[in-house]
């Protein structure tokens, strides 16, 4: 809390530094002033909570100094001294809010006093401004969400949310929001935001107001941020472009995102159709790069391929896949990328659609070729991991990623009896029950168990059960990678009732627990 003492009489100030104990108050700093002109000065740069001050001074008195203090600071709170016992002062200071009124010369006791008294006046008034605060950022907050619905749906509840926004904030509910722009940003890891939206729409809004603009923001549906930007005159595009690249830069240390601005509409009532502008534009925004900002004027509206184009160019790779001819299916893979990242008509979904055919399509033709999966294959279904791409790049690159895989893998595996290849097969699939067993792998390989174990340990140089124990290590190491699994219940998810028994195993394997392991990959 600041305190500034403004007095022309130096001694003053002096005896009442030397004479009372600010910090016990709650009071960590004190600035101070010779006159008026001096304390709006020291004030303007630095701000103040607390005013204790003369009345009458050389160039500016007190009262005129408080005067125009309060209109930048209204809750300033301020104790006047004077050595003068004129009434039409004490009723000055008393309208100006003073709250106390000490005659010089100063008892200390009475100053500590009033000190306590003031001190107390600017607590409740944080209070009350946090209060109001949180009151206005709610109200803004919901009113924001509401105009991303239409406005029928409950329009008494927008005028509402209206009338009590405007009566925190002090505006014109007439004159203020006659046109409107609707900023959309898509994002792809919203929890790493959260913490920053407060502080971006605070910097938003320094940024539009010189211009006569407003921000209303919300989250929407965990992935979006939506921003009206409203105003009483017609906003200027070049404003809203500023709008949007400053939301760009203020989320890309945080996050992939896209920024859509949704077309100028007039009137609260109409700011849905907006956000709706915005949105539609987010819809076609998959294909291009992350940080990219969408608008209605540089949107092409031409398709530059079709998804027969697409189909046809999957089917040429997949038959290159299967032929193993490994320049061709490149060439194709590279014009499929660049055909998908000019389709702008299509819809994300059939764009990520033809790409799970495709990745499917290439498990297929690994399992025909006998390439066995590795431990290490991602959990998730091709489904999950293809909706769980961003954007158009993350697609292409994963399917580059998996073409690549598949020529290693073709190139450099032997030629595997084709039982072998059904054993490795089956405890891929059935791994994780915990029931399974040498006589289950025996049966479904039609041999006896003992043959079995015989023939898989003549073919790969290792037991069967050291096999299953060893791919299950394996998949355990990847579960453990992933921080949304629990330690607790991996140990089920590779087919051990047993969780101590799986630990054992897994420190034989590895040296470690797989807590300690866990702890290892995060350092």
């Amino acid at each position: 809390m600041t305190l500034l003492i403004v007095d022309d009489e130096e001694l003053t100030r002096q005896g009442i530094l030397g004479s009372v104990d600010f910090a016990g108050l709650g009071i960590d700093q004190i600035l101070s002033a010779r006159d008026g002109a001096e304390g709006i000065r020291i004030a303007c740069e630095q701000p103040v909570d607390l005013l204790l001050s003369d009345i009458r001074m050389p160039k500016m008195d007190g009262l005129t100094m408080v005067g125009a203090l309060q209109k930048t600071n209204s809750d300033l709170v301020t104790i006047f001294m004077s050595g003068y016992t004129d009434r039409e002062y004490v009723k000055t200071a008393l309208r100006l809010g003073a709250v106390n009124y000490i005659d010089k010369p100063i008892d200390i006791e009475e100053l500590r006093n009033a000190l306590r008294k003031a001190v107390s006046q600017v607590q409740a008034n944080r209070l009350q401004q946090d209060s109001h605060k949180r009151s206005l950022e709610q109200i803004s907050e919901t009113l924001a969400f509401q105009l991303t619905v239409p406005y029928a749906q409950d329009a008494d509840r927008v005028d509402r949310l209206w009338a009590d926004y405007c009566s925190y904030c002090r505006e014109d509910k007439e004159d203020n929001f006659l046109y409107v722009n609707s900023i959309v940003v898509q994002l792809e890891d919203v929890s790493s935001v959260i913490p920053q939206l407060p502080s971006i729409h605070q910097r938003l809004a320094q940024m539009l107001a010189p211009h006569g603009l407003y921000v209303i923001s919300s989250e929407k549906h965990l992935y979006y941020v939506v921003y009206h930007i409203y105003s009483g005159q017609r906003s200027q595009p070049r404003q809203i472009e500023l709008a949007a690249n400053f939301l760009r830069e203020a989320y890309l240390p945080f996050s992939r995102s896209y920024v859509a601005v949704g077309e100028m509409e007039r009137g609260i009532s109409r700011a849905y159709l907006s956000f709706q502008s915005a949105v539609l534009l987010l819809q076609r925004a998959f294909s291009c790069p992350p940080g990219s900002i969408l608008n209605q004027t540089d949107w092409s509206e031409i398709p530059e391929g079709s998804l027969s184009d697409l189909q046809n160019l999957g089917r040429l790779l997949t038959d290159a896949l299967a032929d193993g001819r490994k320049e061709d299916a490149n060439q194709y893979r590279a014009e499929l990328s660049d055909l998908s990242r000019k389709s702008r008509a299509l819809l994300p979904s059939q764009i990520k659609s033809l790409y799970i055919d495709l990745f499917r399509e290439l498990d297929h033709i690994r399992e025909k070729q006998g390439i066995v999966p590795s431990p290490l294959t991602p959990t998730e279904s091709v489904m999950d991991q293809v909706n769980a791409c961003f954007c158009l790049d993350d697609l292409n690159r994963g399917l580059k990623d998996r073409i690549r895989a598949y020529f290693e893998d073709l190139s450099s595996q032997k030629a595997e009896n084709q039982t072998i290849y059904l054993i490795r097969s089956y405890i891929g699939q059935h791994y994780s029950q915990s029931s399974l067993s040498v006589k289950d792998i025996a049966d479904y390989a039609n041999l006896s168990v003992s043959y079995l174990c015989t023939f898989f340990k003549g073919e790969t140089g290792q037991t069967l059960n050291a096999y299953l124990t060893d791919f299950r290590m394996e998949r355990a190491k990847q579960l453990l990678s992933d921080p949304r699994n629990r330690v607790s219940e991996i140990s089920g998810m590779v087919g051990y009732n047993d969780g101590n028994y799986f630990s054992k195993s897994f420190r034989k394997s590895t040296g470690l627990s797989p807590t300690e392991f866990r702890e290892k990959l995060w350092k």
